[in-house]
């Protein structure tokens, strides 16, 4: 027996794979090899290589060459069994070739489990064939493995990284640092090929020395040309690794100036959004689907320009802007006048001159248009009241002096005075104060004067960037008529129903027991109706009251030409029970109220109405439900505020859980929930929030603050683009259009019943539609009567909106306009302000 002192040692660098292996007994192998016979070949080239490797020699480590057990190789005479079961316990390590035909084979399951009985540290697996899960179905645990399922069945020879995972098990079998054995062994393998290189040179130089000259010259030709070729290749890999580098950078800092204009724009903060959003890159367009091209489009046309947003100064007008004031002249002209805030101005009668009084109490005289400026001069403490021009140009001011009545200077300590006289010089400078006399009637007088000024009011700042009124979005529209080509005509109140009367003649089963039932509840007696065609097949809908508490919601198969009916199935539950469709009606979901029962029946409407199987059901009530686009996906929205998930499959009817995750905490569990696309979902909550989900994970994709919360029983709806890229809520009777992508709003609120004619507030919204382009449709009943088919004397209360798309021509808001007319920001770096002489000067275009 050779003094051998393997230990195990880790298979890869770690926090211990520099520490020294424990002491351990000495060992007639170092390693066991447990095998599948259908592996033979690789198995026989993995003991050569082991057995074969050179090992570099260090202190306390003298062993060179390890010996390997293999039962083919090492097993003479006696009892099969016997010697497996005594080499095993000779061996320090059990190597492990997996494969599923090692899972299968009796001696390596045999194997395993013995060695593991005495020394499990020491097993190491090498996977042949199959995955981490095969190793782990072998071993009992998941385990590190060396992976040679890419080696050629056949070849005797390993691969340079087969050989490194060879060679890192070599390291666990030695017990060597694998940290100091892979690198020697990549110096050894670059030194062999040197070697190799080398002799092969000499055997060229020979065969030239020996009249090979024409097959040297070929092979530098060949040789050179591979150099050419790499080298080629290599500046073009170079050129594609840098272009797709630049390009990642792009997207990064374009991406980082667009999450800081969206987050901007969440913040209202519209003039630094619309200016981030339009400095992006024009590659940045279809970035992350549109992110943020698509809020760019949407807010420019809510900005209105400087010269609408400056239409609202009303002639004689002063309103601040900045560090100027702006007022607006006799002929409608627009000018700037610096300096501190104006209280009061007064045109001259021929509106060639303005006066000016500053919150100062100082006064000056401004040549109009030319703005001219002289002054301003100190009046003193007075309030002027009235302002006279001569002939001669010399003007007059009726004021009142200012008296304190306490050493504070405050309104409250204030009281007038004497009413006096100023007379100003060409240059505006005030001479001294006349008193000016009381007549017996106590009034006073000055002669021409005027006594109203033109502006009285505490100036106001001019409100810019400013968003247009919403209502300038939207338009009356007609409301729609029933389609009768429709293939689905959702349930609502109907008289008569969408259906014929239906014979229910040929009925059978439990469905015939309840024939009267049926075709009274059907034809006559229904509160809700619709009709579908799923699979080609006719399916009348309805719903009726049974009793004080009680439903049935009934589905009748029927052909349209004969009116038969040829199944009905009838679905007894509580009044409360509030049904949701999936897009193509094959599905209807019934959300259950009663303790005892489950939270949501699932019904295969095609299929005669079968109960779907649900793989669980949630512990508490369902509140909302929800169908994705395709109906293939299904969220619950439960009491306890968690979402259940679902995929449904239709043949046969089965909806399984495909996660399920708890809402974040914003104080409210109930509100709507709609699939935007298949991947997420928005959830609307009963406060002013709208959050979306990825409905795989759960995880938040974004959250967003409305403009609205719900008060009382209003009713509320998500409404999803058909491309899921845009969305609109509808809260009580305010609508708003928001972004699917990112949650931003791209309009303001819209309130449906505020701006129609009639009393405010009063009504109900029946349908929301949204398009692909942003348009968006509202159709409301001031009666609270929604359904289409509805009594003409009922109808008077119908109306409809339109929201126009962003970039109708119907809006006519120039959007071609440069962006620093909107936002009197710089198109040079995007902050600075513009002058305010250039808005001035700019006009309206």
């Amino acid at each position: 027996m050779s003094d051998l002192q393997p230990g195990p040692a880790p298979y890869e660098a770690g926090e211990h794979a520099a520490e020294k292996p424990p002491p351990a007994k000495k060992f007639k192998y170092h390693a066991f090899l447990s095998y599948s016979h259908r592996d033979i070949q690789v198995v026989k080239a993995i003991q050569e290589f082991l057995e074969d490797y050179a090992l570099p020699t260090s202190v306390g480590t003298p062993t060179t060459r390890i010996q390997v057990y293999r039962d083919t190789t090492d097993i003479r005479t006696g009892n099969l069994g016997d010697q497996l079961n005594g080499a095993l316990l000779e061996s320090a390590c059990l190597v492990v070739c997996v494969s599923p035909a090692a899972l299968r084979s009796h001696w390596v399951n045999d194997e395993v489990a013995a060695f593991r009985a005495v020394r499990p540290e020491a097993t190491i697996p090498v996977l042949l064939e199959g995955g981490p899960s095969d190793v782990a179905a072998l071993l009992g645990y998941e385990s590190r493995y060396a992976d040679l399922t890419q080696h050629r069945p056949g070849a005797t020879r390993f691969k340079t990284r087969e050989q490194l995972e060879l060679v890192r098990v070599l390291a666990q079998v030695a017990g060597r640092d694998v940290r100091t054995l892979v690198p020697w062994h990549e110096e050894r393998r670059k030194r062999r090929l040197a070697t190799a290189l080398a002799g092969g040179l000499i055997v060229t130089l020979l065969l030239a020395g020996a009249g090979g000259g024409y097959l040297l010259q070929r092979q530098a030709a060949q040789v050179s040309a591979a150099n050419a070729r790499a080298q080629q290749a290599k500046a073009v890999q170079e050129a594609d690794r840098a272009q797709h580098e630049a390009e990642q950078r792009a997207e990064a800092v374009a991406r980082k100036q667009g999450d800081g204009a969206l987050a901007s724009l969440s913040s209202n903060f519209f003039a630094q959004a619309a200016v981030g959003l339009a400095r992006l890159d024009t590659s940045a367009a279809s970035l992350d689907g549109g992110r943020y091209a698509q809020p760019a489009r949407f807010l420019l046309p809510r900005l209105m320009t400087f010269s609408e947003a400056a239409a609202s100064v009303g002639r004689g007008r002063v309103v601040r802007w900045g560090d100027s004031n702006l007022v607006r002249g006799p002929k409608g002209e627009l000018r700037e006048i610096p300096g501190a805030v104006l209280e009061q101005v007064w045109f001259s009668p021929q509106g060639t001159e303005v006066l000016a009084v500053d919150v100062a109490h100082r006064v000056s005289r401004i040549a109009w248009p030319t703005m001219t400026v002289r002054g301003p001069h100190a009046l003193g403490a007075v309030r002027v009241d009235s302002v006279a021009w001569a002939a001669n140009g010399q003007v007059s001011l009726r004021a009142t002096e200012i008296w304190l009545a306490s050493d504070e200077d405050t309104k409250d300590a204030q009281m007038d005075g004497d009413t006096v006289r100023i007379d100003l010089d060409a240059d505006a400078k005030p001479l001294p104060h006349v008193k000016i006399p009381v007549d017996a009637g106590g009034n006073d007088r000055v002669a021409g004067a005027s006594r109203r000024p033109i502006a009285e009011r505490t100036t106001v700042r001019l409100e810019f960037p400013r968003l247009r009124d919403e209502r300038s979005f939207w338009r009356a529209a007609e409301s729609r008529l029933p389609d009768d080509k429709r293939t689905i005509v959702p349930m609502a109140v109907r008289d008569p129903p969408p259906f014929p009367a239906l014979n229910m003649g040929e009925l059978k089963g439990d469905a015939a027991e309840r024939r009267d039932f049926l075709a009274r509840s059907m034809n006559t007696d229904s509160l809700t109706s619709g009709v579908a065609m799923v699979d080609g097949h006719h399916i009348a809908l309805a719903a009726s009251v049974t009793g004080n508490q009680g439903a049935a919601f009934m589905a009748c198969k029927f052909d349209p030409v004969t009116r038969v009916a040829a199944w009905c199935h009838v679905e007894d539950v509580t009044a409360t029970v509030r049904p949701y469709f999936s897009p193509d009606y094959r599905f209807m979901l019934l959300t259950m109220t009663e303790v005892q029962e489950d939270a949501f029946r699932l019904l295969d409407l095609p299929a005669g109405g079968a109960r779907c199987k649900v793989s669980a059901h949630p512990a508490e009530r369902a509140l909302e439900a929800a169908f994705d686009p395709t109906g293939s996906r299904l969220a619950v929205l439960t009491r306890d505020g968690e979402i259940w998930v679902y995929d449904v499959r239709k043949q046969p009817c089965e909806a399984t859980v495909a996660s399920r995750f708890a809402l974040p905490d914003r104080g409210s569990s109930g509100g709507v929930v709609a699939f935007a696309g298949p991947d997420t979902l928005v959830w609307l909550t009963d406060g002013p929030y709208v959050h979306a989900f990825d409905a795989t994970s759960g995880l938040v994709k974004w959250s967003q603050e409305g403009k609205a919360s719900r008060r009382g029983n209003e009713t509320r709806s998500v409404n999803v683009s058909p491309d899921g890229r845009l969305f609109a809520t509808a809260i009580g009777g305010m609508v708003e259009l928001r972004s699917a992508l990112t949650g931003v709003a791209l309009s303001g609120a819209f309130s449906v019943f505020r701006t129609a004619t009639g009393a405010a507030g009063r009504g109900a919204v029946c349908e929301v539609a949204v398009d692909d382009y942003g348009a968006v449709r509202v159709d409301f009943d001031r009666e609270l009567l929604c359904s289409p088919e509805a009594a003409p004397q009922l109808r008077k209360g119908r109306g409809a909106w339109t929201r126009l798309a962003p970039d109708d021509p119907a809006l006519g808001f120039g959007l071609a306009m440069e962006l620093w007319r909107r936002t009197a920001i710089s198109d040079d770096d995007g902050k600075s302000p513009v002058p305010l002489g250039r808005l001035l000067a700019a006009g309206p275009r």
